[in-house]
């Protein structure tokens, strides 16, 4: 019922909708930077092997390990200390996420505050408007972006830190990066390669598909 009545207050207010979304993406952020903040204060990380993080219930820093974040400021690693990873450090990502939230929280003060916004409004008509294939395709358009980048970028190595892969059995793992597998060796098990390639495609069809529905000119009026 709390979010039923949220969003039917909000149902033709396109601003204050941008805000309420922006809020709940701060918290998210914020949680997620506060709870890193914990475990890395209560983890003792002298035997990751036999004392690993999940056995002394982490919650994010698993997470955050999965995507090629294993070391901290304070000269301790989960595996292998590799050089390209002296910048991606769970300190580095704990201040990113909180970082964010304070960003986003104060930009949705801004939108609550400034709700009537002129992107809702029909220049020649002055009617207030909606333009769904816009909003779907600015929407589809960032999440593709982010699917391309993450794919061709943090997996691959060219600005980030790659990924965790293990063996068949899960027992040796380390840091690598992961060269996109663009074949029928990719539909393998256990390829790692296929994760990057299908981020890479996945984001550029969505982002040539985003693309296209910013470019078109129908609207529906309220």
């Amino acid at each position: 019922m709390p979010w039923f009545r949220v969003h039917l207050v909000i149902l033709n207010d396109p601003g204050r909708l941008i805000s309420v979304h922006q809020m709940h993406s701060g918290f998210v952020a914020g949680w997620s930077g506060v709870m890193l903040c914990y475990e890395l204060i209560t983890v003792d990380a002298t035997d990751p092997v036999y004392n690993p993080i999940w056995r002394q219930g982490c919650y994010g820093m698993p997470f955050i390990s999965r995507i090629g974040v294993i070391g901290s400021l304070y000269s301790w690693s989960l595996g292998i200390k590799q050089s390209h990873l002296k910048y991606w450090t769970y300190e580095t990502i704990n201040t990113a996420h909180i970082l964010l939230s304070g960003s986003c929280i104060l930009a949705a003060f801004w939108h609550w505050a400034y709700w009537d916004l002129n992107v809702f409004v029909l220049a020649i008509s002055s009617v207030l408007v909606l333009d769904l294939n816009q909003i779907i395709g600015i929407h589809l358009l960032l999440a593709s972006m982010l699917c391309l980048g993450f794919g061709l970028a943090h997996l691959s190595g060219f600005l980030g830190p790659g990924m965790w892969t293990s063996d068949e059995v899960g027992v040796v793992g380390s840091i690598r990066f992961v060269k996109p597998a663009f074949n029928l060796i990719g539909l393998a098990p256990f390829c790692y390669g296929i994760i990057s390639s299908h981020h890479i495609i996945a984001g550029f069809f969505g982002t040539f598909i985003g693309t296209w529905h910013i470019s078109l000119l129908e609207v529906v009026e309220l």
